[in-house]
Order: C-alpha cells, then sequence, then structure tokens
C-alpha cells in the first residue's frame, strides 16, 4: 500500500547523503574527489554554488528532508493521503526536477564544466519526480477532486508568483541598465544578477506549477480560453528569453571573461544591446501578463470557482 512512499523515503536518504558528503568535504576545506573525469572543485566553488547567498548543499538537504518526512508522515498517519499535502509535495519535486535541470544547464553552458556528485544528486532528485509522478497518476481520480477544492490556494499561489516575478523583472531591468553603462559585468555586479535571476527562475517554476495545477484538471471552468491562450504564449516567450539570458547572453559580458578572450568591442556592443533588449521584454511580457492574469481571473466565472472553494 505504501510502495512508493518508502522508495521516496529511500531516494530522499540517497539525496540527503549525496547532499551532506559535499557539505562535509566543503566544510572540512577538502578537495572533493570527481569520479568520471569530473571537475567538482570548479562546479562547487562557482558563483552558481550558492542560491541567494545559501550554499546549494543546505537547500538540497531541506529539500530531501522534506521528502523524507512527508512521505513518513503518509506511512504514519494515513489521513494525511489524498490531501493538500500530498499534492503540494507533489510540487515540490517537480520544483526540486525542474531547478536540478537549471543546475545542469549552467553546468554545461556556463561553467563548462561537470560535478559528478552534483550529477547524483540530480539524479536522485529527478528520480524522486518520477516516483511521485507514478504515485500521483496511480491515485489521479482522487486526487483531482482534492485539487478542485484546493483551486482557490494554487490560485493564490499563481498570483502571487506573478506578482513576484513581475517585481524582479522591474528590477533586474533596472540592475542591467546600470550594470552595463561600462559595457561589461564586474564580480559583485554578477553575483547580484545571478542571485537576481535565481529567485526569477524559482517564480518561473512556481507559475508552472500552479498553472499546471489549476489548468489541467479545472480548465473548464474558465469561460475565457482564448485569453488562457495568450497567456500561455506569452510565459513561453518569458521562458524563452529567461534561457537565452541566463546561458548566452549575460555570460558573454563578464567582465573577466572579456579581458581574457579579448572580444572585439562591437561583439561586446552587440551582447550587451541583447541583454538590454531581451530584460526590457521580459520586463513587458511579465506586466502584460500580470494584467492578463487579473482579467482572467475576474472574468471566469465566479459561481464555478465558488464550486471548488
Amino acid at each position: 500500500m505504501f510502495l512508493y512512499e518508502v522508495i521516496l523515503i529511500i531516494l530522499s536518504l540517497g539525496g540527503i547523503y549525496i547532499a551532506n558528503k559535499i557539505r562535509l568535504e566543503k566544510k572540512a576545506g577538502r578537495k572533493m574527489v570527481c569520479p568520471l573525469n569530473g571537475n567538482c572543485e570548479e562546479v562547487l566553488n562557482s558563483d552558481f554554488a550558492k542560491m541567494v547567498g545559501v550554499p546549494l548543499e543546505l537547500t538540497g538537504l531541506a529539500y530531501y528532508f522534506v521528502v523524507l518526512v512527508a512521505n513518513i508522515l503518509f506511512i504514519t498517519i494515513p489521513s494525511l493521503k489524498f490531501s493538500l499535502l500530498e499534492i503540494v509535495l507533489f510540487g515540490i519535486t517537480l520544483f526540486g526536477f525542474l531547478f536540478s535541470l537549471y543546475l545542469i544547464s549552467i553546468q554545461a553552458f556556463y561553467l563548462k564544466n561537470w560535478c559528478t556528485w552534483c550529477l547524483y544528486a540530480s539524479l536522485f532528485s529527478t528520480l524522486i519526480f518520477i516516483t511521485s509522478t507514478i504515485n500521483f497518476y496511480s491515485n489521479l481520480e482522487i486526487l483531482i477532486n482534492v485539487m478542485k477544492n484546493a483551486s482557490w490556494f494554487f490560485i493564490i499561489v499563481n498570483i502571487f508568483a506573478y506578482a513576484l516575478g513581475t517585481s524582479l523583472a522591474i528590477i533586474t531591468e533596472i540592475s542591467t541598465l546600470k550594470f552595463l553603462r561600462d559595457f561589461k559585468i564586474d564580480q559583485k555586479e554578477k553575483m547580484t544578477l545571478i542571485y537576481l535571476w535565481q529567485v526569477l527562475w524559482s517564480a518561473i517554476f512556481l507559475v508552472i506549477i500552479s498553472s499546471f495545477a489549476i489548468f489541467a484538471f479545472n480548465l473548464h471552468i474558465f469561460d475565457n480560453q482564448r485569453l488562457y491562450l495568450i497567456k500561455t504564449a506569452i510565459f513561453g516567450f518569458i521562458i524563452f528569453a529567461s534561457i537565452l539570458m541566463t546561458i548566452f547572453i549575460l555570460p558573454k559580458l563578464d567582465k573577466s571573461k572579456i579581458a581574457l578572450n579579448v572580444m572585439h568591442v562591437r561583439t561586446v556592443s552587440l551582447y550587451r544591446n541583447l541583454a538590454i533588449a531581451f530584460s526590457t521584454m521580459l520586463l513587458a511580457s511579465w506586466t502584460i501578463n500580470i494584467f492578463i492574469s487579473q482579467i482572467f481571473y475576474t472574468t471566469c466565472s465566479y459561481k464555478k470557482i465558488l464550486l471548488y472553494i
């Protein structure tokens, strides 16, 4: 009966082992032995090794610990299963999986180095998400009703995520314009943008998760589906532009890389203009979508929504 919960407990313990091993090695100042010809030191000591100043191994420990405790509770207190808690936990595992993809992309395209232990941690996050998805769909009929009853919760999360993303887009736009006045980004400016983009990506992931929870099973409660499609298309552009900014554009404006590669002034100018243009378009997209969200929810049939609240 609790097969998936037991598997998730085992996987979360594996993730805790990996994250704690990285934490202890870094705390002791020892060089990480990196299997499979990886370059763990380069990755673990990079500018991306922290989430808004918090070491990623600590955020990883917190994530795996939440998964562990939640599944222990599902086994010891069966009444908690098929509740909002299980759906929220599924959302957390989806968030963990998406964040793992983000970190893998950073290793592949920005750092161009691989941390084998980090990949092991990403593997555990992926397996946890896959197991949670199988568990979710094995009880789909029951959980759909729970999700319908909790639509109000996911609508609040969705509005919060859009508000957070729009606010961060404003700050990022102002910071980008300010930092690129001299056509390059120094270390302090670079860390500021990295932290801003980490939180911005978190807002993007929250929008994806909450939108899925709202619309995947409750699409029929909304009258204006054309507006929903426009909103989805704009958000697709937000994801596309964010990938370009994070992986391809801003790294080219790193002051140390410009000095190292002696980039042509026209090339630097091109990337600067692209950074400003895309940050402006991202701000406009977030702003348009938050207004569409407001229209979207206010034009919903409130009688239909109230059936689920």
